[in-house]
């Protein structure tokens, strides 16, 4: 909409917004460092725990293996020391954004800073504490190992925390990992369908060296083909043992 002191320039109104904000000003002028992390005055408080079984059958250790398991992870949550502020209303007192409220922005969280400080202006917090959720998820697994070496891991995540929910969320996922298993030698290669889109990876083990990545279609990628890439990563390591073990 046209802007009511400047004919050349524009507003944004913003007149429907159905949202709860919390806000903390413990990192300002703070460096992440594990002193501020495990600092006594954080603002954050909470529990969090999980519950789980796993079910195991092998006749013996040359038989195949099948493992089972289920578990309810992160469950719990955070409460901090900050403003909250409930938005339900907001088309009784909208939020108008000039070009002025933008012109010394440097980064992102210029940006940011800049909503936050239209959105609390002139509103009084609705509480001076706000919680959020931990990303409680439901876990299944099944495992099929072979004694020759080949075998396959199913694995699901399920988001048990509702849409509303004023808490981080786990991304819904399921995965299948079929993999070749040897003293010298493994090889993997992951995939898994997260946030709508396809993922698949590949890892090797060497000896004690590997290497891998979960994505490497974030290489090749793109919508007009179905894949949807949601980046790359490479990791790799080395892993040894000290002393003697006894066979």
């Amino acid at each position: 909409m046209a802007d009511p002191n400047n004919p050349f320039s524009a507003v944004l109104e913003l007149n429907q917004f159905d949202a709860t904000l919390g806000y903390t000003t413990f990192l300002e002028n703070r460096s992440i460092t594990p002193r501020t992390l495990f600092s006594p005055d954080s603002p954050g408080r909470g529990f969090g725990f999980d519950i789980g079984m796993t079910y195991i059958n092998q006749y013996d250790t040359d038989s195949p293996a099948l493992r089972l398991g289920v578990a309810l992870t992160d469950i719990g949550g955070l409460t901090y020391k900050g403003e909250q502020y409930n938005y339900a209303d907001i088309s009784q007192n909208p939020v108008r954004f000039t070009n002025a409220d933008f012109n010394r922005i440097t980064g992102s969280l210029d940006v940011l800073q800049s909503i936050q400080d239209k959105l609390s202006t002139g509103r009084n917090p609705d509480k001076t504490t706000f919680r959020s959720g931990l990303p409680t998820s439901l876990n299944l697994t099944a495992d099929y190992q072979l004694p020759s070496g080949f075998g396959i891991n199913v694995t699901y995540f399920q988001d048990v925390r509702s849409q509303q929910a004023l808490a981080v969320h786990q991304p819904t996922m399921l995965a299948v990992v079929p993999r070749y298993d040897a003293r010298w030698l493994s090889l993997a290669v992951p995939i898994a369908y997260l946030n709508h889109g396809l993922t698949a990876g590949a890892s090797v083990r060497v000896g004690p060296a590997w290497l891998g990545t979960e994505n490497f279609l974030g290489l090749i990628g793109n919508t007009s083909i179905g894949i949807r890439p949601r980046g790359l990563d490479i990791y790799a390591g080395v892993a040894f043992g000290l002393g003697r073990v006894e066979e």
